[in-house]
């Protein structure tokens, strides 16, 4: 998504009922950024496996904002 200023990195998804498997980071997103008008995407998991997966979300930057510690997850809301 991109916003009215033209940055790629405002708006949300949802990722549902899914596998990732055999990489390093199955979520590469934006810097966590709080100020107005630069806003962070908003990720939500829900019912996600991980198969050799190093990190689950990760900014470009590389913060880990999710490991990859459980290899199960039910549901998932960061940033909040």
């Amino acid at each position: 998504m991109v916003s009215e200023d033209g940055s790629a990195h405002v708006g949300s998804v949802l990722i549902q009922d899914s596998i990732f498997t055999n990489v390093d980071t199955a979520i590469l997103t934006q810097p966590v950024d709080s100020s107005l008008k630069n806003g962070t995407i908003g990720i939500t998991l829900d019912n996600i496996a991980l198969n050799s997966v190093n990190t689950t979300i990760a900014d470009k930057n590389g913060n880990v904002i999710l490991g990859a510690e459980q290899t199960n997850i039910g549901m998932y809301v960061p940033f909040h």
